[in-house]
């Protein structure tokens, strides 16, 4: 399974033919031995390469039914992350204001259960659908998403909360603060090998 998500392309290798080999495997596994808390991770990790192969349809039914049974079986922990891939897609689509109630539901749950497991990932997704939205009031928030994740050593959250600095600052104007990001973000792909962020940020820029 960990292969397998270190291998998507939001926060790792980028290499999705690997990912879903591992994926797989995994889920054959998980469903042999009726490991039923291993299977919805497995799912979200999944349909998110749906998802990011533009099989968006798909992506949006799998990811849905997914979080419908990890509701059933009441694990949080993997709610949380079901409701922040629904949101990566539905702002993937444009449709910023839906994606953000995903992400504000996700967090809502966090709360509830008095985690910060996957939060940072939350509040930086939320303020780039905000940002988006012509919100100007989200820099703290991916600061602060950005501090927890070097205070905790979650570098998988790091692209996300760099982009949307980048972002939030090109959109302001401030051309030498969104260099700055765009930078952190580029060093940060190189060390890690992390090609598809690699490839968006060179796009962009």
């Amino acid at each position: 399974m960990m292969i397998g998500w270190a291998s998507l392309g939001s926060m790792g290798l980028g290499d999705y033919p690997r990912a879903i080999t591992h994926l797989d495997a995994g889920l054959a596994i998980a469903r042999a031995a009726d490991l039923a808390w291993h299977i919805g991770p497995l799912r979200i990790a999944r349909d998110h390469i749906r998802h990011c192969l533009g099989q968006f349809g798909e992506a949006w039914q799998g990811l849905n039914e997914t979080l419908k049974r990890l509701e059933e079986l009441h694990l949080v922990r993997y709610q949380m992350m079901a409701c922040n891939m629904l949101g990566h897609l539905l702002l993937d689509l444009s449709l910023d204001a839906q994606a953000t109630a995903a992400f504000d539901c996700g967090l809502a749950i966090a709360n509830q259960a008095n985690m910060t497991y996957w939060t940072p990932l939350l509040h930086a997704n939320r303020a780039i659908a905000r940002v988006r939205q012509g919100a100007p009031d989200v820099e703290s928030e991916l600061v602060s998403a950005l501090e927890h994740s070097l205070t905790n050593r979650e570098g998988w959250f790091l692209p996300r909360c760099y982009e949307g600095l980048a972002e939030l600052q090109w959109r302001r104007g401030d051309t030498a603060r969104c260099i700055h990001y765009v930078d952190q973000l580029l060093s940060l792909a190189e060390q890690g090998n992390l090609r598809e962020v690699r490839a968006r940020t060179a796009m962009a820029g």
